[in-house]
């Protein structure tokens, strides 16, 4: 009697092992889909981020070789020397120009702070984009994880379409043996409701 149970036992603790083994599978598979399509969108966004940066780095770029363009004609035209009398309308243009260049000094070095302020501006902007992705990314992961609980809450699982369809035609399989070999499926199904009974 017990030969008799030991090879069915065997069997369906091999059939048990080969369920369990299936579900694992299963969650790793998913576990690692997820995984990749976190790491397609952090790739793809990161790109994104690299080139409105390239972006802005050569707009800044053009903007400083326009400057410094400018600048350099600027100063060109400006006279190195003067040879003049000093009459009242000259003393009065050389205050006069003395306040401009005076000007200009201070043209130069707001420009100097302007593009000072704006390198900091993009580095700053680019800090505060890599903090709000990366609480972008770490919300969808809790989502994802969120949905997964309620859909294990809820007593349901996510499978493969090809493991549920091996299940089917496994199924089918045993159904045909059972019609075919009914003497021999009646201790198979004893011994089926009593191990669903547990």
């Amino acid at each position: 009697m017990e030969n008799n149970n030991t090879p069915k036992d065997n069997g369906l603790e091999l059939l048990k092992q080969v369920v369990e083994s299936n579900v694992r599978n299963i969650e790793q598979g998913i576990k690692l889909e997820f995984a990749l399509e976190n790491l397609l969108n952090i790739f793809g966004e990161t790109q994104s981020s690299i080139r409105g940066l390239d972006y802005s780095i050569s707009v800044l770029n053009k903007t400083i070789e326009k400057e410094t363009l400018e600048r350099n004609q600027f100063l060109e035209k400006i006279p190195k020397s003067i040879e003049v009398k000093f009459s009242e309308d000259s003393i009065n243009q050389l205050n006069a120009f003395e306040k401009k260049s005076k000007t200009v000094k201070y043209l130069f070095f707001g420009s100097m702070g302007i593009l000072l302020l704006a390198i900091l501006s993009i580095f700053s902007i680019g800090k505060l984009a890599k903090d709000w992705y990366s609480e972008s990314v770490r919300t969808k992961s809790e989502i994802r994880l969120e949905i997964l609980n309620e859909i294990k809450n809820d007593g349901n699982t996510i499978y493969k379409t090809s493991e549920l369809e091996q299940l089917k035609h496994n199924t089918i399989i045993m159904n045909k043996w059972i019609q075919k070999n009914p003497k021999e499926s009646q201790d198979f199904m004893r011994f089926k409701e009593g191990f669903e009974s547990r």
